[in-house]
C-alpha cells in the first residue's frame, strides 16, 4: 500500500523567546521490490517556520529532503 502523510508540528514557545514555530512535514512511503528482497521506501520533506534573531521576524523553507529504505523480510 502507498501512503502520503501530512504531519504538523507545532512549537507553541521558543526558549528565552515568547515566539512560536512551526514544521510542516510531507511524507511519501511506498514498498518496492530489489531482486527477490522486499523493501519500505520512505521520503520526507519538512517546511520550517521559525523566527530569527534580531528582530524575530519569522522565515519560512525548506528542511533537508530525506529518503529512507528499510528491508522487509518475509
Amino acid at each position: 500500500m502507498k501512503a502520503f502523510n501530512i504531519q504538523q508540528y507545532f512549537i507553541g514557545e521558543l526558549t528565552d523567546t515568547a515566539q512560536s514555530a512551526n514544521q510542516f512535514w510531507l511524507r511519501y512511503a511506498q514498498p518496492c521490490t530489489l531482486g527477490h528482497s522486499n523493501w519500505l521506501m520512505r521520503a520526507s520533506l519538512p517546511i520550517n517556520s521559525f523566527p530569527t534573531p534580531p528582530e524575530g521576524d519569522t522565515e519560512t523553507g525548506l528542511g533537508d529532503f530525506n529518503v529512507f529504505a528499510v528491508y522487509r523480510p518475509t
